[in-house]
C-alpha cells in the first residue's frame, strides 16, 4: 500500500511538473531544428527499440533494458496498469535515479528528450533532470512524432507548421502500453492531419548516373568538397549499391528514412542537389517511394562514361583492399548468388577466375555479363535521354581536384545547353 501510494505521489508530481513546463513541450519541426543545431538528443526507450531505429545523434540512456520491458509488459498484462508501473518505477529506481540523470544529462545544461509517445518515461526523466537544474525540450508525441514527420518530409517541401487547434495526444500512463508491443501488439495509430507551409519549389535533383566503375561516388564526394549539395545514398545506407557493395552492417529501413529524412531536411531546397542513380534500394535498404519518384522524374541526369579499362581499375582500387582466404570466400559467395543470372559456363568460369586471383579478368566478366545489362535495363526505365560526360580522369585508379572539377563544369555546361531553367 506504501509502495502504491509513493508511486502515485510521483506521478502526481510529473504530471504537474509537466502542466507547468508545457512550453518546454515542443513538436517535431522544432525538436528537429533542435538537434541538427547540436542540442543533446536524450531517447529513453530500450535498447531494442533504440536500435530498430532513432532520431539521428540521439544518446540512448534506456529506463528500462529489453528484459525489463518485457517483464513490464507481461506484468501490465496479466495484473494490470497499477502493478505494472509499480514494477517499472521499481526497476527504474534499481538503476540509480542520480545515475540516469547524470547519463542522460552528460556535459551540458540543455537537453531535448523524448520516448516513443511522450509519455511518463519521458516525462519522468525530465522531471529528474529539471530539479538538476538542466533545461529539457521534451518532444510532443514522442519519437512516433518523428516517424510521423519523417515520412512526410517526401511529399511537400516546405516548413512543418503546428497546428495549434489540433494537439497531439498526451499519454499519462508511463507509455507501458507501448513497452508491450511484441505481448501484445497495438493497433497502427492514426495519422494526424499536418499543417504544411510552403516555402519553396521542388528542389533541382541532378542525376549522377552510369555504368558499375565508372566513378560516380567519387565525383559525388568531390562535388560535396567543391561546395555542391549531395544526398549521398550509399553512404547513409553503409552500402556500395551492388551485389558486392557489403560496406559493414547496415541500418534497418527505419533508420535509413530516419537517417535520409535528416539528410534532406538540412539541404537548402533553393539550390541543387546532386544524388547518385540508384534502383530503388541501396542493398537492404529501401528509398521512399515520393523520393524515388522525384529521382525517376528528373529533368537532369548525367551518364558518366568511361572505358573498360579504367572501369576494372577503379573497381579494383575501391574494392580489392586485401585479397587474402576470407576475401576470396566472400567474392566466391557472392558469385554464387550471381549463378541465374551469368548461367552455368560464365558462373564456372567466373569462379574458377576467383581461385586462379585473376581479378581483372574476373571484373570485366561480371561487368560484361551482370553490371552493364541491368544498368541498361535500369536507364531504358527513363523518358529522357542522359547527358552523356566522358570520364578522363581516374585513368590511373587515381583521381585529382581539377580532373573532378573539369568534369564537373562540363556536367554543368552541358545542362546549361539543355535547360535554361538550370540555375547555379
Amino acid at each position: 500500500v506504501q509502495r502504491r501510494w509513493a508511486l502515485k505521489t510521483l506521478v502526481s508530481l510529473v504530471k504537474a511538473e509537466r502542466e507547468k513546463m508545457n512550453h518546454y513541450e515542443v513538436d517535431a519541426y522544432r525538436f528537429v531544428n533542435l538537434v541538427k543545431d547540436g542540442m543533446r538528443c536524450v531517447d529513453v526507450r530500450s535498447p531494442g527499440e533504440f536500435e530498430r531505429g532513432h532520431i539521428p545523434g540521439a544518446t540512448n540512456v534506456p529506463l528500462f533494458s529489453n528484459e525489463e520491458r518485457a517483464s513490464v509488459g507481461r506484468c501490465y498484462k496479466n495484473a494490470g496498469r497499477d502493478a505494472a508501473m509499480a514494477l517499472g518505477m521499481s526497476k527504474v529506481a534499481d538503476h540509480g535515479i542520480d545515475n540516469l540523470a547524470q547519463d542522460a544529462k552528460g556535459e551540458v545544461n540543455k537537453v531535448c528528450l523524448h520516448c516513443w509517445r511522450g509519455g511518463l518515461r519521458s516525462g519522468a526523466m525530465a522531471w529528474l533532470l529539471r530539479r538538476r537544474g538542466v533545461e529539457v525540450y521534451c518532444l510532443r508525441g514522442g519519437y512516433r512524432s518523428f516517424r510521423r514527420w519523417a515520412r512526410g518530409i517526401w511529399s511537400i517541401q516546405g516548413e512543418f507548421i503546428q497546428d495549434s487547434t489540433e494537439e497531439m495526444e498526451r499519454e499519462e500512463d508511463f507509455s507501458l502500453e507501448e513497452c508491450i508491443d511484441t505481448v501484445q501488439p497495438r493497433s497502427a495509430p492514426q495519422e494526424k492531419k499536418v499543417h504544411i507551409k510552403k516555402t519553396c519549389s521542388s528542389p533541382q535533383l541532378i542525376i549522377l548516373s552510369g555504368r558499375t566503375g565508372v566513378g560516380k561516388t567519387r565525383v559525388l564526394q568531390q562535388l560535396a568538397n567543391l561546395g555542391e549539395q549531395i544526398l549521398d545514398l550509399e553512404f547513409l545506407a553503409s552500402h556500395r549499391g551492388s551485389a558486392f557493395g557489403y560496406v559493414s552492417k547496415q541500418p534497418t529501413n527505419e533508420m535509413f528514412e530516419n537517417l535520409l529524412a535528416m539528410a534532406w531536411f538540412s539541404l537548402d531546397h533553393s539550390r541543387r542537389i546532386w544524388v547518385e542513380d540508384e534502383e530503388g534500394h541501396v542493398g537492404k535498404c529501401y528509398i521512399p517511394s515520393p523520393l524515388y519518384s522525384q529521382m525517376q522524374s528528373s529533368k537532369y541526369i548525367i551518364r558518366l562514361t568511361a572505358s573498360m579499362h579504367t572501369r576494372v581499375s577503379l573497381l579494383l582500387s575501391d574494392y580489392l583492399l586485401a585479397p587474402d582466404e576470407q576475401f576470396i570466400q566472400y567474392l566466391i559467395n557472392t558469385t554464387n548468388r550471381l549463378y541465374k543470372r551469368l548461367g552455368g559456363e560464365r558462373h564456372k568460369h567466373a569462379i574458377e577466375l576467383v581461385k586462379q586471383r585473376d581479378f581483372p579478368a574476373f571484373t570485366e566478366l561480371l561487368l560484361n555479363h551482370y553490371y552493364d545489362k541491368l544498368y541498361d535495363k535500369h536507364l531504358a526505365k527513363r523518358h529522357l535521354t542522359p547527358i552523356d560526360i566522358p570520364v578522363v580522369l581516374f585513368s590511373d585508379a587515381t583521381d585529382t581536384h581539377e580532373d573532378v572539377y573539369d568534369t564537373i563544369t562540363t556536367a554543368k555546361n552541358a545542362i546549361f545547353a539543355h535547360s535554361s531553367e538550370f540555375h547555379d
